[in-house]
């Protein structure tokens, strides 16, 4: 699907999908279908998170840093 990554390393078995907006870590296999949005890792892949969490988590830590680089501008 699309706005996939794919870790290097991994190995992906035929007849796999990977869902839309999904995440394989470095190294996994992956045996089953990611559905859509999730994070997968490890031999034999297990869902370890969601694509959203860590999406708002880096947004937020964005704006934290644009608010502190204006302050230091300011003095």
């Amino acid at each position: 699907m699309d706005n996939v990554f794919i870790g290097a390393n991994s190995i992906i078995m035929p007849n796999v999908r990977i869902g839309l907006n999904a995440i394989v870590a470095a190294g996994s296999v992956v045996t089953k279908d990611v559905g859509e949005g999730v994070i997968v890792a490890g031999v034999t892949a297990r869902v370890i998170g969601k694509f959203n969490d860590i999406y708002l988590k880096r947004a937020q830590e964005s704006i934290s840093q644009k608010k502190y680089s204006r302050q230091t501008e300011n003095r």
